[in-house]
């Protein structure tokens, strides 16, 4: 095959590529969340900061945990990402995250409806794969690699749509996507199969070499490893979204390809739970059923069997991002009772506790940043975690507050025991007793602290603050919420020696 000219189609998006990559942070996220995920001694905080540093992304990562595993499971909304973790693992949370910045990063660009349609069956692909690797010990990527499995026709769809309109049109309705037509149709004005263009992009990005040989379009032949659960999950959202569901028994006899693989009933079962998430997933890419021949030109009869409305009556984005949000004091609340839950579990279930009621606070309140310090041996409050929109995550290693022998404004709150409320920062006798730590932080003009006191010794601090034009002061609702949460926190913090 010819190399390709300066001026086709393929240059023109390797150049843009290079230049302004339009999934900023594919290339950096998914290694660090990975990274996370797979080290047994990571915290929950840890993780958490990871993906709190994005406000939007955490917001979208609740709706897509909400939408694709929980809320029909009788778990009720997960509204933290605290919870999120304790309640699906550091797995499934940072795979999902790589998936939420996916979701952000196209709708950030009023995506095609060509390229949601991509978008929504890569999710289902991905939510099948994990479901199939269930108890196999070779398929830990399978979600990562099932979702980037078309890869390449995402960012075709996404920079070049008229090269993307073009070999569709150019392929028969029942042989797209992932057929030889598909990938003739597309070397025509590229150059490259889709495919191909995929497998390019993520060894130039440093991808692990698994996602990309799961690119390959025949990555179903061989043993059943990764790639061939990928190319599986992808012809079952496939089937999924363009056939009824009368048609799946036949489809999937033809699907089970590998005698190590599932058989026929487990394949059918996958795809009855994958179809309850279905008119969520859309609604979050805020994408039409009616473009799928399998939701019944309206893809109303469809969703009654899964229990939810048509596409006409779905949730809208404003109103999912209100049922994932709760508001304010059903977080906390909640919040609460997983503290409970925890106390009752005691053992590792504590280990959570801290962020998770940092992490609620935080929402709760409506507060810029939120910083939890922790009394060590030496009786001293040292930060233990930051929770802030954008800037100095690190922010807590350099908090330090001694309420024994400190002259300044935390050292007195926290021996005082009082919770406080400062208006204004830069008041002289305010000012004057303001640490160094907190002059190198985020310049706050009004904050909260709550201390911590376990029979007069101080255990602990929670310090929120706000912008220089937000206010706060919770109701009294939120008030007694709060503090519920900082004495639930102090009774998972362990008692002071002596």
């Amino acid at each position: 095959m010819p190399a390709p000219s300066q001026s086709d189609p393929l240059t023109e998006l390797m150049d843009r590529l290079s230049r302004q990559p339009d999934l900023p942070s594919l290339p950096s996220l998914m290694p660090e969340v990975r990274r996370l995920a797979r080290c047994e001694r990571s915290r929950v905080q840890a993780l958490s900061a990871v993906l709190l540093k994005d406000p939007g992304l955490s917001q979208r990562l609740l709706r897509l945990v909400n939408a694709s595993f929980y809320r029909t499971a009788g778990a009720g909304q997960i509204v933290t990402i605290t919870r999120a973790i304790a309640v699906m693992g550091f797995d499934a949370v940072g795979r999902m995250a790589v998936a939420a910045r996916l979701i952000d990063a196209l709708l950030q660009r009023d995506a095609s409806m060509d390229l949601r349609e991509d978008c929504l069956r890569a999710l289902l692909a991905a939510m099948l794969a994990d479901q199939l690797a269930e108890g196999r010990r070779d398929t830990e990527d399978a979600y990562l690699a099932a979702l980037f499995r078309n890869l390449g026709r995402m960012l075709v769809a996404l920079h070049l749509p008229q090269a993307r309109r073009s070999a569709r049109s150019a392929v028969p309705a029942d042989r797209w996507p992932c057929s030889d037509e598909e990938d003739a149709a597309a070397r025509r004005p590229l150059g490259q199969a889709f495919s191909e263009i995929g497998q390019r992009l993520a060894g130039q990005w440093g991808w692990p070499p698994l996602l990309a040989q799961s690119m390959v379009r025949d990555a179903g032949a061989g043993r059943f490893g990764t790639p061939a659960l990928a190319a599986l999950a992808d012809d079952l959202a496939d089937l999924l979204l363009r056939r009824p569901s009368e048609q799946w028994p036949a489809a999937c006899h033809a699907l089970v390809r590998h005698p190590e693989g599932p058989g026929v009933a487990r394949l059918e079962a996958a795809l009855g739970w994958a179809r309850l998430r279905v008119p969520d997933l859309a609604a979050l890419l805020e994408l039409p059923l009616s473009r799928f021949p399998a939701w019944g030109g309206r893809g109303q009869a469809a969703a009654a069997d899964a229990g939810c409305v048509g596409d006409h009556d779905a949730i809208t984005p404003a109103d999912q991002e209100t049922a994932a949000a709760e508001g304010p004091a059903e977080l906390m609340s909640q919040a609460i009772q997983d503290l409970s839950a925890a106390l009752v579990e005691g053992g590792d279930a504590l280990e959570s506790a801290p962020a998770l009621a940092l992490e609620a606070l935080w929402r709760g309140l409506d507060a810029r940043a939120a910083l939890l310090c922790i009394r060590r041996p030496d009786g001293s409050l040292h930060g233990a975690m930051t929770l802030m929109q954008g800037r100095l995550p690190d922010w807590h290693a350099h908090c330090r507050v001694d309420p024994d022998k400190g002259d300044d404004l935390f050292a007195l709150l926290c021996r005082r025991g009082v919770d406080t409320a400062i208006e204004d920062a830069r008041e002289p006798r305010i000012a004057q007793r303001l640490p160094g730590w907190f002059r190198a932080g985020p310049d706050a003009r009004r904050f909260m602290v709550l201390p911590m006191h376990s029979r007069g010794v101080p255990l602990g601090m929670i310090y929120l603050d706000a912008d220089a034009e937000a206010q706060l002061r919770p109701d009294a609702h939120r008030l007694r919420l709060a503090r519920s949460l900082r004495n639930q926190l102090m009774l998972a913090l362990p008692a002071p020696s002596g």
